[in-house]
């Protein structure tokens, strides 16, 4: 966990990924690819905001 932020991302990244079922391999293979990895979390981010709303 201590090297997300040498990928642009938190802690808390990694666990939203975890939480929605990603692996650890999964998010592994996603740090080598950061446009996917960004876009991931971003859509997490804003399903999570969506579901808030309703």
């Amino acid at each position: 966990m201590e090297m997300c932020n040498c990928y642009g991302v938190t802690e808390d990244d990694i666990f939203l990924l975890l939480d929605y079922g990603y692996s650890a391999d999964e998010i592994e293979e996603m740090l080598c690819d950061a446009t996917f990895l960004h876009d991931t979390i971003c859509a997490i981010q804003c399903q999570e905001s969506n579901t808030a709303i309703f």
